[in-house]
């Protein structure tokens, strides 16, 4: 009886698939999709077995074709202290190599997008309200597709009067 279990489920695994398609482009990359391709190269339906091999090397494949090595938010760092009374701050994001022609950076702070289209890894936010703010940022390409985005670093925003009224004597951080 266990015996007879046990080759159901085996034939029942190998009869699961799942619609995957390999196809590979005129430079002759090999891309791994769960959507049908374009018409365009050579395409091949894998399915079964070779579904959830395929599956299981696809982030590995997307990795490598990554075009940005670091992207990260460098300033403010994670947990700081920003002490500025006009309401700004300057943000700050590695990215390398340099953006494309063809992607821009999107900047979040709190969630909500506070940038446009920008090319410049450097920025100014202007009117924080003081307190704790999460800010992260995506490397876009021109279709709206996120190509990377950074760790959320999470910081605090402080006006130095709030300072002088807890210690009236210590002189305001430097700026």
């Amino acid at each position: 009886m266990k015996i007879l279990l046990l080759m159901t489920s085996l034939l029942l695994a190998a009869n699961v698939s799942a619609e995957l398609y390999k196809w590979i482009d005129q430079d002759g990359v090999v891309h791994y999709t769960d959507k049908r391709p374009a018409e365009t190269g050579q395409q091949q339906e894998l399915s079964g077995y070779l579904a959830r091999i395929a599956k299981k090397n696809k982030p590995e494949a997307e990795e490598a074709q990554a075009p940005y090595s670091a992207f990260a938010i460098t300033s403010p760092t994670q947990g700081e202290r920003v002490w500025n009374a006009e309401s700004t701050m300057d943000v700050v994001v590695q990215i390398d190599p340099a953006l494309t022609d063809e992607h821009f950076l999107q900047v979040y702070l709190d969630g909500l997008a506070v940038t446009g289209k920008i090319k410049s890894n450097e920025l100014t936010l202007q009117q924080l309200n003081k307190g704790s703010h999460n800010l992260q940022a995506e490397i876009v390409d021109e279709a709206g597709q996120t190509l990377s985005k950074t760790d959320k670093v999470t910081f605090q925003f402080r006006d130095p009067a709030d300072l002088r009224k807890i210690a009236p004597n210590l002189a305001p951080p430097a700026q």
